[in-house]
């Protein structure tokens, strides 16, 4: 693609590229709590109290999964723009999915098959990639934003691999961030 068919796309629940977009899926996990948190409104990532690990998926992107974007397209920028609203100065990587998920899931889903035997995700290139896409420390509140080019190229050239991400705490303290049914 060159600079005179460039176009740009945005995703949001509810209002981009629509108002019947519907395809953001988001959750959080957590081991000691044997709720699915499907409607929150908030996303926890913290390694104690728990694990808390989130998981985002933005679906219907590409031509071939319901969404604009053709498929194969070059993919010049990507950018996911999240909403901290609280952070303890933690770093937090974001791993993509190897494998399809719900927002219903629980902690101990991941711990049967077609999963690991351990619970939680496991970043070990069988659940979840051991290299993270962006790996942040957000030391403020509000709006943040992440590069996501490259794996959204990656999944502009085989939209089937697209299954999200897990987000994971590298080292304990807590970041917390809107979800796709937040403000």
């Amino acid at each position: 693609t060159n600079a005179v068919n460039a176009v740009e796309v945005k995703f949001q629940q509810g209002v981009f590229p629509s108002a019947g977009y519907a395809g953001a899926v988001d959750t959080y996990i957590h081991a000691t709590d044997l709720t699915s948190h499907a409607s929150a409104v908030a996303l926890t990532v913290d390694i104690s109290p728990g694990p808390q690990q989130a998981l985002l998926k933005f679906g219907a992107l590409f031509v071939s999964e319901g969404g604009p974007i053709p498929n194969g397209s070059t993919i010049t920028a990507a950018t996911l723009q999240v909403n901290i609203s609280n952070t303890t100065a933690s770093t937090i990587g974001f791993h993509p999915l190897l494998g399809t998920w719900a927002d219903t899931d629980l902690y101990s889903t991941f711990g049967s098959a077609p999963w690991n035997a351990t619970t939680g995700i496991q970043v070990d290139n069988v659940e979840a990639s051991t290299t993270p896409d962006a790996s942040r420390t957000f030391g403020a509140t509000g709006l943040q934003t992440v590069d996501v080019t490259a794996r959204v190229q990656a999944w502009a050239n085989n939209p089937t691999s697209n299954f999200g991400w897990v987000v994971n705490e590298t080292a304990d303290d807590s970041t917390v961030f809107d979800s796709s049914n937040g403000a």
